[in-house]
């Protein structure tokens, strides 16, 4: 049973990191070192930024 549950616990943490790293990655393509943001370029990304947004808005906190 720990087996399992450990087994679960990592599935879920791999799929946050999937999701974390999206978002680091749109940061770090979108936003420059004095924070501001290429809303262009932002946009060229939109389907990767819904798919994060839509992520969280289906995920609460924990």
């Amino acid at each position: 049973m720990t087996k399992i549950s450990t087994f679960i616990c990592m599935l879920s943490f791999v799929s946050i990191q999937a999701q974390t790293s999206i978002f680091d990655s749109l940061l770090q393509k979108n936003v420059d070192k004095t924070g501001r943001v290429d809303y262009q370029s932002l946009k060229n990304n939109e389907t990767l930024l819904d798919n994060y947004l839509a992520y969280i808005q289906n995920n609460e906190p924990t």
